[in-house]
């Protein structure tokens, strides 16, 4: 993840403290992963999650149309929080 988290912001030219790479949570289906992704900060530099609590899936592995919104508006609220220093409800 962290190849990928670098090669991202490589490819954008920024660094690691420059953008926050953020990572969501994979349908509670998978809770395996969802305990690993919460520990990604110790592993990708400047980077957080967001929880999938609360969704629902299409399929026990694709998120609905809703639960794809509230994610949307989770990953918003972090970057609000991580890049701005904004916080929100």
């Amino acid at each position: 993840l962290n190849k990928v988290a670098e090669g991202i912001r490589g490819e954008l030219g920024f660094a690691a403290d420059q953008v926050p790479f953020i990572a969501s949570q994979v349908p509670l289906t998978r809770p395996t992963q969802n305990e690993t992704i919460k520990k990604i900060a110790t592993v990708v530099p400047n980077s957080d999650w967001i929880s999938s609590e609360g969704t629902d899936t299409i399929d026990k592995l694709h998120f609905d149309a809703q639960s794809q919104r509230l994610l949307g508006i989770r990953y918003a609220v972090k970057v609000l929080d991580k890049v701005y220093q904004k916080t929100t409800d």
